[in-house]
């Protein structure tokens, strides 16, 4: 991942989903363009621990939280901005629960509810939340992680909900996006 690092050092990331694989990765790097850092995580505080162990300790503060809900994207944000005030977001957490077509009803029902809960309803909390601050006070930018099968589809066959939860979360980026432009938020 390529970063500028004097655009980035001083500033204030949150980013979500630092535990898992990408987001260990992210955190890394934006720990080493040195920025301060709020590392999410919903469970795995050990991983998040380690994605940011070679941050110093006053630039990062792990913060876990469920985002699976609204009210969980919602309380994650005012709890980081009690730390510090953000600058940039980045929307990496997401979860991909199997949706087979030839499954169960009820397995295709909880994928679907599960995807779209986190992966869309959370993180669009989130987003929203982040763009009217950022518009309030004329500059932010947020990062959408999204995925090669939220643009073409998935060639998965049982992850349905994953690929169309990340084609929804690019949308209402994009929507995003345009609308709050003029007001020095970049969204990506």
């Amino acid at each position: 991942m390529y970063l500028n690092n004097k655009a980035l050092s001083g500033r204030t990331v949150l980013l979500t989903g630092a535990s898992g694989g990408i987001g260990s990765v992210t955190a890394n790097t934006l720990g080493n363009a040195g920025c301060h850092l709020i590392a999410h995580y919903r469970s795995d505080q050990a991983a998040a621990a380690v994605a940011v162990q070679a941050m110093p300790d006053e630039r990062v503060l792990l913060l876990q939280a469920d985002l699976s809900t609204a009210e969980g994207a919602r309380g994650m944000w005012a709890e980081a901005l009690q730390w510090r005030d953000i600058d940039v977001v980045v929307v990496n957490a997401a979860v991909l629960p199997d949706t087979p077509i030839d499954g169960s009803d009820e397995i295709w029902d909880q994928g679907w509810a599960t995807a779209l809960q986190t992966n869309v309803i959370g993180a669009g909390a989130l987003m929203r939340e982040a763009v009217r601050h950022f518009a309030a006070r004329g500059s932010g930018v947020v990062v959408v992680l999204s995925s090669w099968a939220g643009q073409q589809g998935s060639r998965l066959p049982d992850l349905t909900a994953y690929a169309a939860s990340k084609a929804a979360i690019r949308n209402l980026a994009q929507t995003l996006a345009r609308t709050y432009a003029a007001q020095g938020v970049h969204i990506h």
